[in-house]
């Protein structure tokens, strides 16, 4: 009897471990999983801000550019109306000179006056033309220092995001580095593993029924959400491995419940 018992108990404790290590691994690739979609979320986020602040200063490029259009279409329908005018002022005078010869009557002083007139208003309209000129030239010149102040403000934004998008892949990359080893820390703990055949044979098994009871609750509880992150084939596979995951622990429980009684 003493022999079949021991032989229950390591079978109990075989049960046990395996258990245990079906129990972590399946807690070591869910939360892997969670950290893998909070990097998945955390590319998602980098993506976003990154292409509303590339279309943001497309958006901006666009504006200056339409502007920039606008000052072109102006300066051209300005430039065209004003050589029209030239020309049509050309045409007065000549007819004006037409007019005077045609008369036979001119004056020496009245040649000169009217040469001086002619050429103040000459360099009068080189003034203004320079002037505007200069004004176009300088709107010019304050719109594409706005577009480039704000280049280098959507630059800077996007070097800042980077940096926290590297900053927090790093933290997650830790964070799932460290929890990969506690898991398999917890897989191969031989130490803990002898501990417990030796409890069972020893039928110390109230501190392990109060724990393993805990990991039969956390099969059952959820066995539906397995059942929801799976489709069709893998749905009954994963349910199945999971209902022997039970039934063998719960082989395991009521065997070291016998074991008791005995």
């Amino acid at each position: 009897l003493k022999e079949a018992n021991l032989r229950m108990a390591n079978e109990v404790a075989d049960k046990l471990i395996e258990s245990y290590k079906n129990y972590t691994e399946e807690r070591k690739n869910a939360h892997m999983k969670t950290i893998e979609a909070e990097m998945k979320a955390e590319d998602k986020r980098h993506k976003q801000v990154v292409d509303s602040l590339n279309k943001e200063l497309e958006a901006y490029r666009k504006i200056i550019q339409a502007r920039l259009d606008m000052l072109d279409k102006e300066e051209s329908e300005r430039d065209y109306n004003k050589e029209i005018d030239e020309l049509e002022k050309e045409r007065v005078d000549t007819l004006s000179k037409i007019n005077l010869l045609s008369m036979d009557d001119s004056f020496e002083a009245r040649k000169q006056v009217a040469e001086l007139m002619e050429k103040l208003n000459q360099t009068e309209d080189q003034i203004a033309e320079k002037r505007h000129d200069r004004e176009i030239e300088l709107r010019k010149e304050n719109l594409n220092d706005l577009l480039d102040k704000k280049e280098e403000e959507i630059k800077g934004r996007q070097e800042l995001e980077d940096q926290r998008y590297e900053h927090e892949k790093e933290l997650i990359d830790k964070q799932k580095e460290y929890w990969e080893q506690y898991y398999n820390d917890l897989l191969n703990d031989e130490h803990k593993f002898a501990k417990l055949r030796e409890d069972v044979i020893a039928g110390n098994t109230d501190a392990i029924k109060a724990e393993f009871g805990e990991i039969l609750t956390y099969f059952n509880e959820t066995m539906p959400e397995l059942e929801n992150t799976l489709d069709g084939t893998m749905q009954a596979v994963g349910t199945s491995i999971r209902q022997n995951m039970i039934d063998n622990l719960k082989e395991a429980i009521d065997l070291m419940n016998q074991l008791g009684q005995n």
